[in-house]
């Protein structure tokens, strides 16, 4: 009994890795992320940066309710292959084949678990942050192949670039500058 019982679980679970929805997570030389100084492609003579997909099943969703789908976490590639990042063919986890997402992908540089971490420590000048625009994909799986975000009307090429101070960190370094000028009349 116990061994039809693990067979039966077997099958199971491979039919339900089987219905879930996939997707090539790769971008192509036209679509390369880009550091926007000069527009050079990011990783071009340094470390890239981490590219993760943000989705929602929920194709109203707007940008803030996008969930991270931690298995399509990568690193875009340096030297030849800098602006580009390749993961594979993955299976969405807990998103049944065919279903269409709301999705965007978001990259960081420096060695942030999310890219939620990365924007609020982006204001250091170091940190470089971007993401690409929203766009509706429908998954492979359940009789579909295997969805592509270089499909046409997909993925589009993205800049990464240093996060705006906060307005708090302007308001210090204004404070600092009229004590240096104040000082410096004094004298």
């Amino acid at each position: 009994m116990k061994k039809l019982l693990f067979a039966f679980a077997f099958v199971a679970a491979c039919i339900g890795v089987q219905a879930q929805g996939t997707i090539t997570f790769n971008n192509s030389a036209a679509l390369k992320i880009t550091n926007g100084v000069g527009s050079p492609s990011v990783g071009q003579g340094a470390a890239g940066a981490t590219v993760a997909l943000y989705f929602s099943t929920d194709t109203n969703s707007p940008a803030s309710g996008l969930a991270i789908s931690t298995a399509f976490i990568t690193n875009t590639l340096s030297g030849a292959n800098a602006g580009l990042f390749i993961g594979g063919t993955r299976a969405l986890p807990g998103v049944a084949g065919a279903v269409v997402i709301l999705a965007q992908i978001r990259a960081w540089t420096g060695a942030f678990a999310t890219y939620e971490d990365a924007v609020t420590a982006s204001s250091d000048g170091v940190t470089h942050i971007g993401v690409s625009q929203l766009f509706t994909l429908q998954l492979g799986g359940n009789g579909f192949p295997t969805a592509s975000l270089t499909a046409p009307g997909k993925l589009n090429a993205f800049t990464i670039a240093p996060g705006i101070p906060e307005p708090s960190s302007i308001a210090l370094g204004l404070l600092g500058l009229g004590a240096i000028a104040l000082f410096r009349r004094r004298k």
